[in-house]
């Protein structure tokens, strides 16, 4: 059974993400672990274990996972929770790791509240340390059951290390009838040069992006005749300096609810890593955003 981790501190910006770990575990038919790090306000260097304030905090913090947890599983989603104690990031990355979840769903911001940056401290540590797929939720929202993806896109590059998010996204797209909408991005090649570039280097320049886009529509076009016939998909193809603002921009105009991608895939081969793109995107996307790495979920 898959196993879906959600990091909680009490605040609604984390608790936000619960409605989306129960969609997803409809969906897979997973396992939710709430999971709460307790963090002394007073002395984040340590604390009492035996001081009434500390035991008050354990006994608060146990009944709100409780109450949360039966609430799942009185609506059909198996769930239970732990609570540990230290640094927030740190054990949470080492709990996903021992527990071999499939899955990190978390908010962007807990407590502290919504920054001008694109994560909070936590999230960011966790997402780097934690070696599994993770979906991130950056905006605020009221507690639900679970919500509804009505549109998915997955940017796509032709490469099969980026085909494991179109696995995900059709399982969801199969579970909630949603359309798919498969983004190929044609990256632009960079040529630097302390110079203009040259009509020579112009040509090269433009031969390549003609090919790629070529090899493009041929796979879209593949993967759409292999989709659909169970799924609605529409296909569309950008030619792009930017990747990322391509993806940002197709979200947007499209009203897209999720965006899915692989953490890896083949895009070293156009200039641009697909890792950083995956960040990337978190930081710009107000949607959700899930991210396959490894091959998880």
């Amino acid at each position: 059974m898959y196993r879906i981790v959600v990091p909680l501190d009490g605040s609604d910006f984390a608790e936000g993400a619960v409605s989306h770990a129960s969609t997803l575990a409809r969906c897979c038919n997973a396992r939710l672990t709430l999971f709460r790090v307790l963090v002394d306000d007073q002395d984040r260097q340590g604390h009492c274990g035996d001081s009434p304030d500390w035991r008050l905090h354990q006994i608060e913090a146990r009944r709100y996972l409780k109450g949360m947890t039966d609430r799942l599983n009185e609506a059909g989603i198996e769930a239970d929770f732990e609570i540990d104690e230290g640094r927030p990031a740190d054990r949470i990355a080492a709990f996903v790791r021992e527990q071999g979840a499939d899955l990190v769903v978390m908010s962007a911001y807990g407590g502290s509240g919504q920054t001008e940056f694109p994560f909070g401290g936590v999230a960011h540590k966790v997402l780097v340390a934690a070696g599994t797929s993770y979906m991130v939720i950056r905006e605020a929202r009221e507690p639900q059951e679970s919500v509804a993806y009505r549109r998915i896109l997955v940017p796509l590059d032709g490469s099969a290390k980026a085909e494991p998010a179109l696995g995900m996204a059709t399982r969801l797209a199969g579970f909630a009838d949603s359309e798919l909408i498969l983004l190929h991005a044609v990256a632009v090649p960079a040529m630097p040069r302390r110079r203009p570039l040259t009509a020579k280097e112009e040509e090269i320049r433009q031969a390549v992006v003609e090919s790629n886009t070529e090899a493009a529509k041929i796979y879209l076009e593949e993967v759409e005749r292999r989709l659909s016939t169970r799924h609605q998909v529409r296909c569309l193809l950008k030619v792009s300096s930017n990747p990322v603002r391509s993806i940002a921009e197709v979200a947007e105009s499209e009203g897209v609810d999720l965006t899915v991608l692989s953490a890896y895939g083949g895009a070293e081969l156009n200039g641009w890593s697909r890792e950083s793109i995956c960040q990337s995107v978190m930081a710009v996307i107000r949607t959700p955003v899930l991210a396959i790495q490894n091959g998880t979920i």
